[in-house]
């Protein structure tokens, strides 16, 4: 668990990792075509979104955010799943 109640450490550190992943496929985050967004707190969102145009150049990706009441650790706040094409 990284960056406990803090959720710009915690979009950093999952946008980096995807980085990471994707680069060992040979990818980048341009080959990412949908996002889906989970997070604890819809209020967060402008602090998610600001991070997010960190890593994403037009066009963007479809994307979704969808506020739930639990992820799989108490203690995160934010949860991304993401759709790469990669040829």
């Amino acid at each position: 668990m990284v960056g406990k109640g803090n959720i710009k450490v915690q979009t950093e550190t999952i946008l980096q990792n995807m980085q990471t992943i994707l680069a060992e496929a040979g990818a980048t985050m341009d080959d990412i075509v949908k996002l889906t967004v989970f997070i604890r707190h819809m209020e967060l969102f402008d602090e998610i979104h600001h991070i997010r145009r960190a890593y994403f150049e037009e066009p963007y990706p479809a994307s979704s955010m969808v506020e739930v009441s639990m992820l799989a650790d108490p203690d995160l706040l934010i949860e991304i799943e993401a759709v790469a094409v990669v040829e």
